[in-house]
């Protein structure tokens, strides 16, 4: 007899378990949001067939796999319940998971807010993210491609909310911040930073791992010891031609960053350092000076 891992036994027992209920939800929405010209063409199902399916009392995984194979998603990814009913309606209507206000000047990549999301997601619940992204306007499905860009307008956007939602203002920013390398399974980030001093650490952070992840802000060293730093950071110019301002990110993008930059010092001393924002690049509107300090 042949053995499956428990992992695909469970598939099996979760996609038996919602065939019906949440197969027949999904296809009075697909009903309910398109037509039968629409429904025919992309989905390449007749409206005689479709109402078939959508009255069947056992529906088996085949019948879903006729929507998903032509509809384009996965259908483990359904039952998993990793993609949901907005998901899929977006995709059908081939909608953006995102406004696309933040596609606009985007110079970041996906896996900054996606490390965040992980954060969140272990931290404060998957419904606490949720809620959150909705207020940014985002589908978390939109930041599954790590590598895909978005504005550092939606990180203002998304820190801010975090801030209010959160109901611990600011600090939750920075709590997040200095915590987020963390959250990569592989260590990569970690592991880039060992065998090297406070001031090598430092160095490599600005000059090889920040030009990665984005490209929206200069820094400069203003001073740099063997335990203490001071850097100066701006809107980079291009961005400021953009959107015709100097800067557009707010205080609690000074406060995530405050706790990301302890990051590098806390991997190469060992030690829990202190950040401090000397000035406010959200306050001032021109440039914000960081200092951290092991």
């Amino acid at each position: 007899m042949k053995k499956y891992s428990n992992k695909r036994m469970q598939r099996f027992q979760i996609m038996r378990g919602y065939s019906r209920s949440k197969f027949h939800n999904l296809l009075k929405l697909i009903q309910q949001n398109f037509s039968e010209e629409f429904i025919e063409k992309e989905l390449e199902i007749s409206p005689k067939e479709f109402s078939e399916l959508r009255y069947k009392l056992s529906p088996s995984i085949y019948d879903l796999m006729k929507i998903t194979y032509h509809g384009k998603f996965d259908v483990c990814a359904y039952f998993e319940d990793l993609i949901n009913d907005e998901w899929i309606l977006k995709h059908l209507k081939k909608e953006p998971l995102i406004d696309k206000q933040f596609l606009v000047g985007a110079f970041t990549k996906n896996r900054v807010p996606l490390n965040i999301i992980n954060y969140l997601d272990l931290h404060m619940g998957s419904s606490f993210t949720d809620t959150v992204l909705s207020r940014t306007a985002a589908n978390r499905y939109f930041f599954e491609d790590q590598d895909k860009l978005i504005s550092t307008r939606y990180m203002s956007r998304l820190h801010k909310e975090l801030s209010n939602f959160s109901g611990q203002g600011a600090e939750f920013l920075t709590t997040i911040g200095k915590n987020i390398a963390f959250y990569d399974n592989d260590q990569i980030f970690q592991k880039s930073f060992n065998g090297r001093t406070f001031r090598q650490a430092y160095e490599y952070l600005l000059d090889e791992v920040m030009p990665v992840l984005e490209h929206n802000f200069n820094y400069k060293i203003l001073s740099l010891s063997s335990n203490e730093l001071k850097i100066e950071h701006s809107l980079k110019e291009e961005l400021q031609d953009l959107y015709g301002v100097k800067n557009y990110t707010g205080e609690e993008t000074d406060s995530y960053k405050a706790g990301f930059g302890l990051t590098p010092g806390l991997i190469t001393t060992k030690n829990f350092g202190e950040s401090k924002i000397i000035k406010s690049l959200g306050q001032s509107g021109d440039t914000g000076i960081l200092s951290f300090k092991f």
